[in-house]
């Protein structure tokens, strides 16, 4: 095989792989708790939750249901991906019943990352870079009622480009190797 071929398949075997990162997609979930009630263990989208208090509330966010974090019993809340590690992007927020001093933290595998404070009626949504995590924690700071919903969550991406250079690579090999056989 002549040097131009193997140039030829060694240059296809990158673009391979640089169609592949700019094709590679990574879904996104926005966990939005439908209309579930109750308290204890949910699940939704590969997602479990410990200690949840749902509920639906005209106090939601988004409508719906949501997951309450009260002053007092069910403060927390934690989840984590069936699936490993994820990406947190971030979560709608209502703050009802201040009476002072309310608060709610998102807590990271290595500890808090952001704490909010407001006023009561207030409503807002977090959006932040994407931070990789294998839990995601939420404590309520006391004072009145937290309702949380919309959770932006996506799953951590594949190095899909890498695997497709080393099998363009792998390719190049075998065709030089034919060559000196």
């Amino acid at each position: 095989m002549k040097k131009t071929a193997q140039i030829s398949v060694l240059l296809a075997g990158l673009c391979l792989a640089a169609t592949g990162a700019s094709a590679l997609t990574v879904p996104s979930a926005s966990i939005d708790f439908g209309t579930s009630s109750g308290t204890g263990s949910y699940t939704e989208d590969g997602f479990s939750f410990a200690s949840a208090n749902l509920n639906q509330s005209t106090n939601c966010p988004g409508g719906g249901a949501c997951l309450l974090l009260n002053n007092g019993a069910y403060s927390d809340a934690s989840m984590v991906s069936d699936a490993g590690d994820f990406l947190f992007h971030g979560l709608s927020y209502a703050f009802n019943s201040a009476g002072g001093g309310n608060s709610f933290t998102v807590f990271a595998d290595v500890g808090p990352l952001i704490t909010i404070y407001a006023a009561d009626g207030l409503t807002g949504t977090l959006s932040i870079a994407p931070v990789l995590m294998t839990q995601l924690s939420l404590s309520h700071g006391g004072g009145g009622n937290v309702r949380i919903d919309d959770i932006m969550v996506s799953a951590v991406p594949l190095p899909a480009a890498g695997g497709m250079l080393l099998a363009g690579l792998g390719l190049f090999g075998a065709l030089r190797r034919r060559k000196h056989t």
